[in-house]
């Protein structure tokens, strides 16, 4: 939906206004640290809910109800500090245009709303994964999408095209989707449920997982949003609205990978407290070829042709000049992320944290002044490159390291079969596509090329797999 409805939102609110959304995508992800974790642990906890036995539950919801209790806490109180901080955010930190000071300042008046309802709305996600009622979960987030991105185009069109108009219908949506989380999650409990108190000790229990994931999870977030939180600063709001465009666009597969991520990851929790060692690792590698087919194909049709699918998108040939380039780079480096998600979800299902937390840490102390040098030096292309380099380096030392503090087998077969193969068959197949386009037609009917180049390269993705092939079709039609 994001991507479906910018191009109207560019329209109603500008880049410079767009810049405003990018801060506040920037404000609520750097914010959500005040998690410390907690939602981590509701969700592995919920994961090993299900199959357990009558006191077990009784201690999982005991711990889930404590950890709801202090996230609402923080989330109230995080949305009042932004609310109340909202003209010195406008007047110290962002390089916004005298005119739309006033709407900057309601704008984030009405962000402090929405990071209001963000802990409690993550925490219910996080569980009805672990409950594994993905499907239901999905629904919510299908219509509060749909809600969020058209009704959004509608009032901007029908009420206000404003900043703030824009914001205020996202906190009402927010408002609506955390009801219909917290019912769902209701649903899933046990009746016993509405007996629990707070719990200290139950909380205790899991320090160490917690602590360790905590800490993860912040220097993760910052890792993902410090160089957001520079560019904030040293860019004006438009040059910050361009980067905050491509970071978007460049970024789309997490879409993508979340389900795939909170599909495998209580399934590989519940086999390890099990005992199905053989099982579990064939689902985690299962995991990596699916990654890797969702994650391959658009990440290298976004780097591949940046300025074509920015120029069709949003007819601003300024806008696809200013951000393809930035554009190719964060899709590259954001493929490399995502490779790791499956890896990390191994990790967290043996509550393993250390390596995860000495590679994040080196990643922030370095990604720092190599965004502010490469920013204020060379522009919006070279302040993306630390992502890339960044996550090129957990694909190159994080991954035999993870393998070997595990004891897990099969790194050879990760790199080729879930790295190598699909970027190398996809990109090949893409790059050919390319050449051939341009020698037969030239630059005409890029609209007709484009959707054909990436069903071109997913198709080559699917059949690498191996999930899919020849045979396996002959066979399916044997049988029918």
């Amino acid at each position: 939906m994001s991507v479906v409805f910018l191009p109207f939102y560019l329209h109603f609110i500008g880049v410079e206004g767009y810049g405003l959304v990018g801060f506040f995508v920037m404000l609520s992800a750097s914010l959500s640290i005040l998690d410390a974790g907690l939602g981590a642990v509701a969700a592995r906890e919920a994961a090993a809910y299900v199959g357990s036995n009558n006191q077990r539950q009784y201690e999982i919801l005991t711990l889930l109800r404590s950890i709801e209790i202090l996230l609402f806490g923080v989330s109230l109180i995080t949305g009042l500090i932004v609310i109340l901080a909202a003209p010195i955010i406008v007047k110290y930190w962002l390089n916004v245009s005298t005119e739309l000071v006033p709407d900057a300042t309601w704008a984030i008046y009405w962000m402090g709303g929405v990071i209001g309802v963000q802990f409690p709305s993550s925490y219910y996600s996080g569980c009805l994964n672990g409950f594994q009622r993905q499907v239901s979960l999905n629904i919510v987030n299908i219509v509060g999408s749909t809600l969020r991105g058209a009704g959004a185009v509608l009032v901007l069109w029908l009420i206000s095209p404003t900043i703030q108009t824009f914001f205020a219908w996202q906190a009402i949506i927010a408002l609506m989707m955390l009801i219909a989380f917290r019912v769902l999650y209701i649903q899933s409990l046990h009746e016993t449920s509405s007996t629990l108190v707070f719990s200290i000790q139950s909380i205790k229990r899991v320090r160490h997982f917690l602590g360790g994931v905590g800490a993860i999870n912040i220097l993760a977030l910052l890792l993902t949003q410090l160089d957001k939180i520079i560019l904030s600063k040293v860019l004006s709001l438009t040059a910050f609205g361009y980067y905050s465009l491509a970071w978007m666009l460049g970024t789309v597969v997490y879409r993508l990978t979340g389900p795939v991520f909170n599909a495998y990851y209580p399934k590989i929790t519940q086999l390890l407290e099990q005992g199905k060692a053989d099982l579990m690792l064939g689902t985690y590698q299962q995991a990596c070829k699916v990654m890797a087919v969702v994650v391959v194909p658009i990440s290298l049709w976004l780097a591949l042709f940046s300025h074509e699918i920015l120029q069709l998108w949003t007819q601003n040939s300024t806008l696809a000049n200013e951000a393809s380039g930035a554009l190719s780079v964060i899709a590259i480096g954001t493929m490399f992320n995502a490779f790791m998600h499956i890896p990390y979800a191994m990790q967290l299902a043996q509550s393993y944290t250390r390596l995860a937390l000495v590679q994040n840490v080196i990643s922030v102390i370095l990604l720092a002044p190599l965004t502010w040098f490469l920013a204020t030096h060379y522009g919006l292309t070279a302040a993306a490159l630390p992502w890339l380099i960044v996550n090129a380096s957990y694909i190159v030392l994080g991954a035999p390291l993870m393998h070997k503090c595990l004891g897990l087998p099969g790194l050879r077969v990760w790199y080729v079969d879930s790295v190598f193969k699909p970027a190398f068959y996809s990109g090949s197949v893409m790059v050919i596509a390319e050449v051939l386009w341009r020698v037969l037609i030239g630059d005409k009917w890029i609209i007709v090329f484009l959707p054909i180049t990436l069903a071109t390269g997913l198709l080559i993705a699917i059949f690498n797999s191996q999930f899919f092939s020849l045979n396996k079709f002959r066979q399916w039609k044997n049988t029918l």
